[in-house]
């Protein structure tokens, strides 16, 4: 998939594959040379947004940043690190349910430091956005969300903060004492039902409504596979 919006017909068209006795014996490369899906855009980012971050020196590495550049990010604060490999995940579709293998320990994004940061940078847009997932693959890396979600909030620039709990990067530790007190300064926030209910021991909105209390988002969409929802302060939906 050369492009991450095919995310979404894919798997469903491996279920079909896979859960049918028809075209499972049919559908295979001794009848089928190639699936392409085609996802027409007439608009890229155009240069709105910037990306920092570091990869691995090596063809994965060089190949993620190659596509964030073509989507019209700004990569100029992208680094690589010649000392560490890609971190990668991989989901395999099966006829029971996916299977979700990861390879980021000791990966170049888990060797991120705060003091490397070009905090400038970071901090002279409307909006920061950040993800759960870099706090979960290192302590220098909690530490960078950290003390970045302190410099934003202090520069009173909004934070938006994607949950995206993936529970093997943790390691057995606790995602919800790590990622609560980070949700929790974020001023636009999104989470699945599952994150909701972790994080705030329900995802109806009287749950939401209740922990909107503690936390200083004032939007927070709670997201399903097929539809979103969207909760605002005050407003009890």
């Amino acid at each position: 998939m050369d492009h991450f919006l095919a995310w979404q017909p894919f798997p469903t068209i491996m279920s079909l594959r896979f859960a049918n006795g028809i075209f499972e014996p049919l559908w295979d490369c001794n009848y089928i040379e190639r699936v392409e899906i085609i996802w027409e855009e007439t608009l890229a980012l155009e240069g709105r947004a910037g990306w920092a971050g570091r990869l691995g020196d090596d063809e994965f590495g060089k190949e993620i940043l190659a596509f964030t550049r073509g989507e019209g990010e700004d990569v100029s604060r992208a680094s690589f690190d010649s000392e560490a490999p890609q971190g990668l995940y991989f989901k395999e579709w099966r006829a029971l349910g996916q299977l979700r293998v990861y390879y980021r320990a000791g990966s170049a994004a888990s060797r991120m430091r705060f003091d490397e940061l070009d905090l400038e940078y970071l901090l002279s847009g409307e909006i920061l956005h950040l993800t759960s997932i870099a706090a979960a693959l290192s302590e220098s890396c909690h530490d960078l969300i950290e003390r970045l979600l302190t410099a934003a909030n202090e520069r009173g620039l909004t934070v938006s903060f994607d949950v995206n709990v993936r529970r093997l990067l943790f390691e057995g530790r606790d995602p919800r004492k790590i990622l609560g007190p980070l949700a929790a300064r974020a001023d636009l926030l999104f989470l699945s039902d599952d994150e909701a209910e972790l994080l705030f021991g329900g995802s109806d909105p009287g749950s939401l409504q209740e922990a909107r209390r503690d936390i200083r988002a004032e939007t927070v969409v709670v997201h399903r596979a097929s539809s979103a929802r969207e909760g605002r302060r005050g407003d009890g939906t």
